[in-house]
């Protein structure tokens, strides 16, 4: 952080399954305007995050929060008679 803007955000845990980019979010500070950011996905796995608006007013690092990757769906059948 420099004078209260958020940056460059680390992915520290990349995750697995991912289809597409998850919802990054950053908390806000106490005051001034929260920052916003997107993620990268290679292979399944959040490989980073790149700050889109360093926003303002942080006097800590913020948390960062990534979505889960979207539920895997379990497989059907369909029964047929004879």
């Amino acid at each position: 952080m420099a004078g209260g803007a958020v940056t460059a955000i680390t992915v520290t845990t990349g995750g697995s399954r991912y289809t597409s980019a998850p919802v990054v979010t950053v908390s806000a500070p106490p005051s001034g305007t929260s920052a916003t950011a997107t993620a990268t996905v290679s292979g399944g796995v959040v490989t980073g995050i790149t700050v889109k608006t360093p926003g303002s007013g942080y006097t800590a690092a913020p948390t960062i929060t990534i979505a889960r990757p979207p539920a895997i769906p379990a497989a059907t059948a369909t029964a047929t008679s004879y």
